[in-house]
């Protein structure tokens, strides 16, 4: 997929988004007997893949002084891909994580917009935080290794 695939898909997905939130305002949920209070963070966890993607990779082009438009390989995908897992693995660990969002979402829908919007993000952000830890334990446990394997009157 290009670009401009990526850009209609996310297109459909934001304005279904804005038709899920209009869907749930007040003055419409009185009419329909929703109770659905919580409608924009339960967007977010809906989206939470992209949202804190794009999020972490932001804010870490611009920790770094770059541009946040540049492209690099700080995407969740790339670093799945450092892991060692193939694309159809990390689809699968990522519609994982966000099937995990969605029924979290759903379960916790009457728990305040608020609350469920800082749980939403709290916990997206860690999730995402454990593939970079664990590309730190596997460079730390290469490093070990090769220190391991050098001779001892070369150090």
């Amino acid at each position: 997929m290009g670009d401009t695939g990526s850009m209609i898909i996310g297109f459909i997905l934001a304005t279904m988004a804005l038709q899920f939130m209009e869907a749930n305002a007040p003055a419409v949920r009185s009419n329909l007997n929703i109770q659905m209070i919580s409608a924009p963070a339960v967007v977010v966890g809906i989206l939470i893949v992209p949202v804190i993607d794009t999020l972490r990779v932001f804010f870490l082009r611009l920790s770094k002084g770059n541009s946040p438009f540049v492209a690099d390989k700080n995407h969740i995908h790339h670093r799945l891909l450092t892991l060692g897992f193939s694309h159809i693995q990390i689809a699968l660990i990522l519609g994982g994580v966000n099937i995990f969002f969605i029924v979290l979402n759903f379960l916790l829908k009457d728990f305040g917009m608020l609350k469920l919007m800082v749980l939403n993000l709290v916990l997206g952000f860690v999730i995402f935080y454990l593939p970079a830890m664990f590309i730190r334990i596997k460079l730390k446990k290469l490093r070990n290794d090769q220190v391991e394997v050098t001779p001892s009157g070369m150090d």
